[in-house]
């Protein structure tokens, strides 16, 4: 059997060698384009959406934090689909969107139910480090569309135990006659419950 050494220094060897994604070269020009509020409302959602696609590939590289920042000020852009389209792309940064919980939490209150059920996917996406939008997760529990309203439980839950205050209005919701809403709470308090 190799020793230990052996072992780790193989395993370096593969590691070095695995396949790693290239950054994507137009990935700061995507940023750029976002930031820019003279570019028209398409081609700035155009750039969240790219910017979103290349983050799940893991392909923004060093502009990562460039991006989250530019498409953190995106979530309060006068134009909805930019705003929809910026918090589609959060949601795939994960934890790494954590600087975008303030901008997610204010966007619960969006008069479009897309926008709020995005915001609300951005903060579950963000889990346990999104505890700061805690209260504006429970003031969104009276949410009129059952879709967004499901999403914003399954963000409490996403959150956990640092959410335990929205025990008592999710334990009710346990008991929706909607099956959506009943099948999220449940989620929801198991994973509270850990």
């Amino acid at each position: 059997m190799p020793s230990l050494s052996v072992l780790v220094a193989v395993l370096g060897v593969l590691g070095a060698t695995s396949p790693r994604p290239e950054p994507d070269a137009g990935a700061k020009q995507k940023v750029e384009i976002l930031r820019d509020l003279a570019a028209s409302a398409v081609a700035r959602a155009g750039a969240a959406r790219a910017i979103g696609a290349l983050a799940a590939d893991g392909k923004l590289g060093p502009v990562s934090s460039d991006a989250v920042a530019a498409l953190t000020k995106a979530v309060s852009d006068g134009d909805v689909q930019v705003r929809r389209e910026a918090l589609g792309a959060l949601k795939e940064f994960g934890a790494a969107a954590e600087p975008a919980v303030a901008a997610a939490a204010d966007a619960l209150g969006d008069s479009e139910p897309a926008t709020r059920r995005a915001a609300a996917e951005v903060l579950a996406a963000i889990g346990p480090r999104a505890r700061e939008a805690v209260p504006a997760l429970i003031a969104a529990l009276d949410d009129p569309n059952e879709h967004t309203l499901a999403q914003v439980i399954l963000a409490l839950g996403a959150i956990g135990p640092e959410a335990r205050e929205a025990i008592a209005v999710l334990q009710l919701l346990a008991a929706s006659d909607e099956d959506e809403i009943q099948k999220a709470a449940e989620k929801a308090l198991t994973k509270m419950a850990r």
